[in-house]
């Protein structure tokens, strides 16, 4: 689960670092201790991935369950 956390944490301060100043949002990135991904492996230690963001448009017609919204704001 932390790997869906990590995701969720960069999309949404990437959101809130762009609308805040919009909306007179209260906001700043919690000031936590920074938890570096460090692994110990057999050839030393090497930083884990925690997470990969994508965003994917692909021209596929089938239908399928889909969630359609309408933006205003760009990032």
């Amino acid at each position: 689960m932390k790997y869906y956390d990590d995701c969720a944490k960069v999309l949404g301060n990437m959101v809130m670092r762009e609308l805040a100043p919009q909306f007179h949002i209260p906001w700043s990135i919690p000031m936590e201790a920074e938890d570096i991904p460090i692994v110990p492996t057999t050839s030393g230690t090497m930083m884990e991935l925690r997470c990969v963001i994508a965003i994917i448009r692909h021209g596929d017609r089938t239908p399928k369950q889909k969630m359609k919204m309408e933006v205003r704001h760009p990032l």
